[in-house]
């Protein structure tokens, strides 16, 4: 580790060049924990992915462009765009995982004023896009009743708060759960099309692809496939998540390549196939989503999911879809929150914004950054009124590219750090680190950047049709890229910042402190008992005494049964004698005169008798299967934890692991205090909505 002022310094800087993020920083304002799993990233980044607007909001580019630009849209952003990058960011930041989140990677390979850029640009998206999805969560829940929509945005951005001041292991259980729940729905509503389109419905229509020509196959011909494609990439999200939590995931080298290998196939098994079955279950000309559109109903009312399924005479899963898309909203906005967090404390170490942003609590979460974040998603109140409301959707149409922004500048990071590693002949070979396939690059990622800055560049090119230009549009369209522009120059004149070579691009400052910290958390692991593993080696190695008994007694039974047994005393009138000479059942002498008498059958009739084994032959096979096993049963005692050890040590291991037991056991009292006010909450919460349920409908 390098030095600096005598403290240790993990990372590399931003602002001016360095960021000094040492021990005594993280002493004053702690850091972020390792604690994400694999298990936890899969599902996070789906969730992020998924939001109302696979369920509610494909119904605007589905009646304006039509059934089969709507699929080709999602089908080439998705495929062209949205998975090179995420495989180039999981080669990025499975190279170098540090903490303060992928927002560094400008600074340190490109020019500290683009980090600050889109560091502050990915910021404002996020802090806005939590608005978004709060009163999002208020419109789907207008579904059920009338009350002021405050209440929901109370009820959203409470439970999000909630769980993101703890620890990131419980934010990424809660998001495991909560896409979970996104995923059964989609794949639910997919096995309900497949089966429907073939005749399996109340009314016996085998609609197949009929709903997909009715409205009209392809409408305003390329115009509106390229509509399409704005409205996916403000849609389709992933990347951008998967680096920010390249931080906070243990065992970053294979979690980060696992998830980028594998996450992508489900996000586009999801997205593409959920548009293709409800492009076959609603068509573009429904009456009823026409009606929807035109009264600007929201949740399900607007779902052409939910008008799909009425359409072939199913009726009651209205309230089921509707609550998934509330779910996906509230999971979309506690995504936003944890992003916009990250983005405030990456802001914070490279000294963009006060350190004060950079504390955190011993869980690891940066409680700061989350209250500011929270703090800023109280504008979704905006909506209560007009006026306010018409500010709010300012505010909020303003960001809808920034995060286009963030992706070009995330391409221009790949492109560099490919170019540094080769100019700077770093090892990077290692198979820990993951590399995108060379099929892919550098032609496919060339394009995919090329697609994404054409549609940053042309996301606005319907205002310039006749009589529909307006400054308002204008705005909306490209006030982004031209604010990221405005922040860029804003710091390269203030703090003179210079473009950085490939000779200079710092791709190795923090890497062998990962990779120590990597090492050192694997041989912990490997160390630790876990208990399924325990209860695996004890339960082997009682079959194992149990097989080794068994053994032994069949190997005395054959001794004595078919071995000619020495005298045990010179006196052969003796009691141990007579006692050992008893006649007993398949004694040798009985063996061989059954072995006569099948040799005698088998002379009589020709055929050749196999012979038997001879006793030595088979006392050493006993012999040694019992060998073989005490070895066995050795090798297991010496896998069990404190084996060898000193009883000093095995007396140091049994008072911690009685320690653990008891934090363990005050955490588990704490949690179940935790969960009988949560079931409570979420009884009172049922209680309400039924209620509220049971007035609309009376």
């Amino acid at each position: 580790m390098e030095k600096k002022d005598n403290q240790t310094v993990e990372e590399a800087s931003v602002g001016s060049g360095q960021v000094d993020f040492h021990e005594l920083h993280i002493e004053k304002f702690g850091s972020t924990k390792r604690k994400l799993t694999a298990r936890h990233v899969s599902l996070m980044i789906i969730g992020q992915s998924i939001g109302t607007g696979l369920f509610v909001g494909v119904k605007t580019p589905l009646m304006t462009s039509g059934s089969l630009s709507l699929f080709l849209g999602f089908f080439v952003w998705a495929a062209s765009m949205i998975w090179p990058l995420m495989l180039a960011t999981g080669e990025m930041c499975s190279y170098l995982p540090v903490r303060g989140t992928f927002l560094h990677f400008a600074a340190r390979w490109l020019d500290p004023a683009l980090g600050f850029a889109v560091t502050m640009m990915y910021l404002y998206t996020t802090l806005m896009f939590i608005c978004v999805e709060a009163v999002a969560f208020a419109s789907v829940a207008g579904y059920w009743t009338d009350l002021n929509p405050a209440v929901f945005v109370t009820i959203c951005l409470v439970t999000i708060l909630f769980f993101n001041v703890f620890g990131v292991n419980w934010y990424g259980e809660v998001e495991f759960c909560s896409s979970m729940l996104k995923v059964l729905l989609i794949v639910g509503l997919m096995f309900f099309g497949l089966i429907t389109m073939c005749g399996g419905n109340p009314r016996g229509d085998a609609y197949g692809f009929r709903n997909w020509n009715e409205g009209g196959f392809s409408r305003r011909k390329f115009l509106g496939f390229w509509n399409v494609m704005i409205f996916a990439a403000f849609s389709c999200g992933g990347p951008d998540m998967l680096g920010m939590i390249s931080g906070e995931i243990s065992q970053p080298r294979s979690n980060i390549a696992m998830a980028a290998k594998r996450t992508y196939v489900r996000i586009f098994l999801f997205y593409v196939g959920g548009i293709f079955f409800m492009n076959s279950m609603c068509a573009s000309n429904n009456p009823d989503l026409i009606a929807a559109s035109e009264s600007g109903k929201g949740g399900a009312t607007a779902s052409p999911w939910v008008i799909g399924i009425k359409s072939v005479g199913v009726h009651g899963l209205d309230s089921v879809v509707n609550v998934v898309v509330m779910t996906s909203a509230w999971s979309c906005g506690n995504g936003f929150t944890y992003g916009a967090a990250r983005s405030a404390y990456s802001a914070a170490l490279a000294g963009y914004i006060p350190k004060v942003f950079s504390y955190c609590l011993k869980s690891g979460c940066p409680i700061v950054a989350v209250l500011f974040a929270m703090a800023i998603g109280c504008l979704s109140y905006m909506t209560s009124s007009q006026a306010s409301a018409t500010v709010l959707d300012w505010f909020i149409n303003l960001a809808t590219t920034g995060l286009l922004c963030t992706f070009a500048v995330m391409w221009m990071c790949y492109f560099k750090f490919r170019k540094a590693v080769k100019k700077q002949q770093c090892d990077f070979e290692d198979p820990k680190y993951y590399k995108v396939s060379s099929l892919l690059h550098p032609y496919v990622t060339y394009w995919a950047a090329f697609l994404n800055g054409i549609v940053l560049f042309f996301n606005g090119f319907w205002i310039f049709f006749p009589d529909q230009f307006s400054v308002a549009n204008l705005f909306t369209s490209y006030f982004a890229p031209v604010f990221f522009v405005v922040l860029f120059v804003f710091w390269k004149f203030w703090k003179k910042t210079h473009w950085r070579t490939d000779e200079e691009a710092d791709i190795t400052s923090g890497k062998e402190e990962i990779d120590d910290e990597e090492e050192a958390e694997a041989h912990e692991l490997a160390l630790k008992p876990r208990r399924k593993d325990m209860s695996d080696r004890l339960t082997q190695l009682q079959i194992c005494l149990d097989q080794l008994v068994a053994q032994f007694n069949a190997t005395v039974n054959y001794v004595n049964t078919q071995g000619d047994l020495a005298p045990l005393d010179e006196d052969k009138t003796s009691v141990i004698n007579l006692a050992a000479n008893a006649p007993l059942p398949g004694t040798r002498k009985e063996a061989a005169t059954e072995q006569a008498s099948q040799a005698a059958n088998s002379e009589a009739s020709g055929a050749t008798s196999r012979p038997k084994p001879s006793f030595d032959s088979v006392i050493n096979e006993l012999s040694t299967d019992i060998i073989l096993k005490s070895r066995q049963i050795s090798m297991l005692i010496d896998s069990l934890p404190g084996i060898g050890t000193l009883p000093e040590t095995q007396l140091k291991i049994i008072g911690d692991l009685v320690d653990e037991l008891d934090e363990v056991e005050k955490e588990r009292e704490g949690k179940i205090k935790e969960k009988d006010e949560l079931l409570k909450w979420c009884e009172e919460l049922i209680v309400d909505v039924s209620h509220g349920i049971f007035k609309t409908r009376t």
